[in-house]
């Protein structure tokens, strides 16, 4: 399927790992046995200012990392279909070793 289809099972991918994290996270909430959590959550702003802060830097340069990839990959799908899953192959390589540690 190509850039198109590389596309999709991206996406398709982040909606599951954001519905499993919502699924974990309402179970383990429901098991600590307080009143409804939802309700009882407050945003302390100087909390969140402090954590933008904090994680500003690196939210910056993760958002130039996938950039490059993302232009590469659709570089690569220019060129012919072998090219690009060499690449996705060679980024998944990569981030196993990087999952190690």
């Amino acid at each position: 399927m190509g850039i198109t289809g590389s596309g999709w099972s991206t996406c398709l991918s982040r909606i599951y790992m954001a519905l499993v994290l919502l699924i974990t996270l309402v179970y383990v909430e429901s098991k600590r046995g307080m009143p409804v959590w939802a309700s009882t959550m407050r945003i302390g702003l100087q909390r969140v200012i402090a954590l933008l802060r904090l994680g500003t830097p690196a939210a910056t340069q993760i958002l130039f990392e996938i950039g490059a990839f993302s232009a590469a990959t659709a570089y690569n799908e220019k060129h012919s279909p072998v090219p690009l899953p060499a690449h996705k192959i060679t980024l998944n390589h990569a981030a196993f070793t990087f999952m190690v540690p």
